[in-house]
């Protein structure tokens, strides 16, 4: 891994985007530098005037969000064209992303500095970086507004996961393509080499995958044999198959005796999932806490993360070295690391980083119905109808 940092987005960016952080350059670590100095003070995107979003997507550097009227919106970084505004320019309040004429997007997600979209159309479009092709057009050139993905002949991608500087999609054929950035084998088909088109990645035989989660070099799916998958980048055991080993192609995750994943998600140096026994795991590094298991060691089969007494977690997103989760009692809950003074644990600073689950403060009498973990941050849609960062603005630590 590459840790150059190209630039971060500007406090501004931070303090009125309310983004993940700043573009990053190739392979780099997003690490924001600037932000405003008041601590756990919560906020809310400000939406358009009539406008509900319905949903979000959290990227590294800027946000995505679906809205009731049936356009899409972003926010944040733009210097990729990630917004898909047609510009380059930074966005502190969301704008309309120019889907083409006569499409809404039903489902997105954001990147690290490129965004991917399903359209009403039936095709999925992609914009932003794309360095190592993974806007998948055939191309290497940025994007600054949407444009198609060269899906495979007579095939529609039904699910879309973006990672860093690759991309994942299941198609209608029951086959799960990758594209972009292959360094680590994150794209699953056997060899490191970069594709500018999506290529097949190669399941276990008979197999097909229902879910697939793609992070910053590594990725997960849930298979349609009960089994866990995961391939790419096995730093710190990332991969959880008992190694520390890269793997171009997919291999099993080593889930407790008797579990089954319901749900995984994976970030920048974390990858989770919820089990059908109720817990939820976590394995990879953990130096930072990042396993909320209640040590700082880093395991490279998945251990249980220590959910508060009669809690369990019905939501999970991954960010760097983070977990954000909703719990069966309506509360929000992360752990992990909190550092850089960015509270990204949303607990109004309290704590530096935590190696178990602590309450995330929400406003009064709201509860968070669907998160999006980024880097160092989360976007939540209220229960209210209004749209949040998770107390995010950097602590004063003078």
């Amino acid at each position: 891994m590459r840790h150059r940092l190209r630039r971060s987005i500007s406090a501004g960016a931070i303090a009125a985007a309310l983004v993940l952080g700043g573009a990053v350059a190739a392979h780099a670590t997003p690490t924001p530098n600037n932000g405003p100095e008041a601590g756990g003070t919560t906020v809310t995107v400000p939406e358009p005037a009539g406008v509900t979003f319905t949903s979000i997507s959290a990227g590294s550097g800027h946000s995505l969000a679906i809205s009731a009227d049936g356009n899409t919106y972003a926010w944040g970084d733009n210097q990729h064209g990630q917004l898909g505004d047609g510009t380059s320019s930074n966005r502190y309040a969301p704008v309309l992303v120019q889907a083409p004429a006569g499409v809404t997007f039903t489902s997105i997600d954001g990147g690290g500095i490129h965004s991917l979209a399903i359209g009403s159309d039936g095709n999925t479009y992609a914009w932003g970086d794309n360095r190592y092709g993974q806007l998948g057009d055939g191309t290497s050139s940025n994007r600054y507004a949407p444009v198609l993905v060269q899906t495979p002949v007579g095939v529609t991608f039904t699910s879309i996961s973006a990672g860093y500087y690759y991309s994942l999609a299941i198609g209608s054929d029951g086959n799960t393509y990758a594209w972009g950035d292959n360094s680590k084998g994150q794209l699953g088909d056997g060899t490191t080499t970069n594709r500018n088109v999506p290529a097949l990645v190669q399941a276990p035989a008979g197999v097909t995958f229902t879910s697939v989660s793609a992070g910053y070099e590594s990725s997960l799916a849930l298979g349609s044999d009960g089994n866990t998958y995961a391939w790419g980048n096995n730093g710190s055991g990332l991969l959880g198959d008992g190694t520390t080993t890269n793997r171009n192609v997919p291999v099993l995750v080593q889930a407790p005796a008797g579990v089954t994943f319901t749900s995984v998600t994976t970030g920048l140096s974390a990858s989770g999932a919820i089990g059908s026994d109720g817990n939820t795991y976590a394995w990879g590094p953990g130096s930072r806490g990042q396993l909320g298991n209640g040590t700082y060691n880093s395991s490279n089969v998945p251990v249980q993360v220590q959910a508060p007494a009669g809690v369990t977690f019905i939501s999970l997103g991954a960010g760097s070295s983070h977990f954000v989760a909703i719990g069966s009692d309506g509360n929000t809950y992360a752990w992990g690391w909190n550092g850089n003074s960015y509270g990204q644990l949303g607990d109004g600073g309290v704590n530096l980083n935590s190696n178990v689950p602590i309450l995330v403060l929400v406003p009064a009498g709201v509860n968070f119905t669907s998160i999006s973990a980024g880097p160092n941050q989360a976007l939540a849609l209220g229960s209210d109808g209004n749209t949040y960062p998770d107390s995010k603005r950097k602590r004063n630590t003078s």
